[in-house]
């Protein structure tokens, strides 16, 4: 059976519990594409000097077409890693994003693996980021 694997082709991965907002280093990078029978997405996010609003809880939404209906405790079904950085002070944290009973991906970190917030791992400033690479099996 061939192996199909469509182009990468950007979404809008609605950020739920943070805002990118804009200035300074403000980006919002977010694409998918299929890897046949998986879901691929590989998202960064920098936070910008302006509007932006530090990660409570981070999750974001997944691309039309690719849904989840699953419940969130079945982890076979998503692979992933992920990066936090901080902009000034170069610290970096592993990220683990796990899929949630309403669909969309949350990003955790540390060990034992615990929520991020606006002031873990640290104070989240301007030119921070948090990156994610993940793979799952739609439903």
């Amino acid at each position: 059976m061939p192996t199909m694997t469509t182009p990468w082709v950007t979404y809008n991965a609605a950020p739920l519990g943070f805002a990118v907002g804009s200035g300074g280093l403000a980006l919002a990078s977010t694409e998918w594409r299929r890897e046949s029978d998986l879901i691929h997405l590989r998202n960064l996010w920098v936070f910008g000097t302006s509007g932006a609003t530090f990660p409570t809880t981070p999750r974001f939404s997944l691309p039309v077409g690719s849904t989840w209906t699953g419940a969130g405790t079945i982890t076979y079904r998503i692979t992933g890693w992920g990066s936090l950085v901080s902009g000034s002070s170069g610290q970096v944290y592993p990220a683990y994003p796990v899929m949630t009973s309403s669909g969309n991906i949350q990003i955790l970190y540390g060990s034992p693996v615990v929520g991020i917030s606006p002031t873990t791992p640290w104070v989240w400033a301007p030119g921070d980021s948090m990156f994610v690479d993940v793979t799952y099996r739609p439903s």
